[in-house]
């Protein structure tokens, strides 16, 4: 691990209702500079960030979850595996792609379950020389929810939970095991918002 930190951006593409009022993307990436241009004035924000992916437009998009699993999910195990404390933050306000892009689909798995099924592969994991412990928590509306409770929104403190354990029995050499862990609670974060972009 040569750095602490890394940031990446991903630029989703519009959504249906964007299109249908006629929106345009204000986002332009080059390379890993991200620049936001006021549509209005042209004014123009860069960002240098380590990574950037550009998914605005779905047929020609080379950010696919693969290559973000390959980029960033692949050196979070590596770091896992030396023994270091790893952390995935996702920020952005509703419908920007956060869900997308850490879950995924079953048919085009997000940065966790690549993440847990390579973490899961390696032979340090499998004999047991190694312990994985995880937490997946979401923050909304200053509210922190444990996505793996049953009861994702009652209310209530924070609580550590062991959850890669609990994969691993279950675990599979194959991405789509984990996707009915983390699909139920795609499902549940998802449900509050999913009106916006429709």
């Amino acid at each position: 691990m040569d750095r602490r930190v890394y940031l990446a951006a991903r630029v989703r593409p519009l959504t249906p209702r964007e299109v249908s009022m006629g929106g345009k993307s204000c986002i332009v990436v080059d390379g890993s500079c991200t620049t936001l241009v006021n549509p209005e004035t042209g004014d123009a924000k860069a960002f240098v960030l380590d990574y950037s992916y550009d998914s605005m437009d779905a047929n020609r998009s080379t950010a696919d979850n693969g290559r973000i699993f390959q980029e960033i999910g692949s050196n979070m195990v590596s770091d896992a595996l030396e023994g270091f404390n790893t952390c995935l933050f996702a920020h952005g306000c509703s419908q920007t792609g956060k869900t997308y892009t850490l879950i995924g689909q079953e048919t085009d798995p997000g940065l966790l379950p690549r993440t847990l099924e390579a973490l899961f592969q390696q032979e340090e994991v499998v004999s047991g020389q190694i312990a994985v412990f995880a937490s997946f928590y979401e923050l909304n509306k200053e509210q922190v929810r444990d996505v793996l409770r049953r009861d994702f929104y009652s209310p209530g403190g924070l609580k550590v939970w062991p959850a890669f354990c609990l994969c691993a029995h279950r675990a599979t050499h194959d991405g789509a095991s984990f996707m009915p862990l983390l699909g139920a609670s795609r499902q549940i974060c998802c449900s509050e918002s999913c009106a916006f972009g429709r």
